[in-house]
């Protein structure tokens, strides 16, 4: 089970490294579609579609490590392995492709309530999160005050069932709102302001030429 040596030489020789090693070489042997495999003789995949951009917190190894170190940290789980981590959570290392966030934003098209006139559109939801989230202060983006602000946004909102709006949040950082995830007040420390605001903005562009083209 993963579990950070005392010491954190070790931690980064034998986990930290190895795994940012691992992600580099998945993206770049990665096809530009089909299945992605993990590890040899290992038959967990991942699809190759859905996945954008490596986050820019894997530009350098030297800002890999402690990004890493932040995402086995923020884990309530403990894995057997960094494969596991990938596949689980393929999210926090690549930006979610535009043509999965168009899958997202279709599907929350599908999942809004037609009948009821009262309640916010998906579109709507997003852009009172943004709106919410940009004003945080970056000294206060932390678990808690997220946590906070999300529950406060979906109580304050009339007609916003708490499923829907976690739903736009899902699409938002990971491109689709099936499968499992962490809690979103814990992903998005993880990930940071910066590059939680950017997948936003990607998930409005797409929204409006969803709407344009119907």
């Amino acid at each position: 089970m993963i579990q950070e040596p005392a010491h954190t030489g070790r931690a980064t020789k034998y986990l930290l490294q190895p795994l940012y090693q691992r992600l580099i070489r998945l993206d770049i042997t990665r096809p530009p579609s089909g299945q992605v495999p993990l590890a040899a003789g290992d038959e967990r995949t991942l699809d190759a579609a859905n996945l954008g951009d490596l986050v820019p917190a894997l530009a350098t190894e030297a800002l890999a490590l402690p990004y890493l170190r932040s995402i086995l940290s923020s884990n309530e789980k403990r894995y057997p392995d960094g494969i596991t981590i990938i596949h689980e959570h393929p999210y926090l290392f690549w930006t979610p492709s535009e043509a999965h966030y168009r899958s997202g934003a279709a599907h929350l098209h599908q999942l809004e309530d037609s009948t009821n006139t009262q309640a916010p559109t998906s579109h709507g939801m997003l852009t009172h999160f943004a709106r919410e989230l940009e004003a945080l202060p970056g000294k206060e983006w932390t678990s808690e005050r997220i946590g906070s602000l999300l529950s406060g946004v979906v109580g304050s909102v009339a007609h916003l069932s708490e499923r829907a709006a976690y739903n736009v949040l899902r699409v938002a950082v990971a491109g689709d709102c099936i499968g499992g995830s962490w809690a979103t007040k814990r992903l998005l420390p993880v990930l940071g302001k910066e590059e939680t605001m950017r997948r936003f903005k990607i998930l409005e562009r797409t929204m409006v030429g969803e709407r344009t083209v119907a």
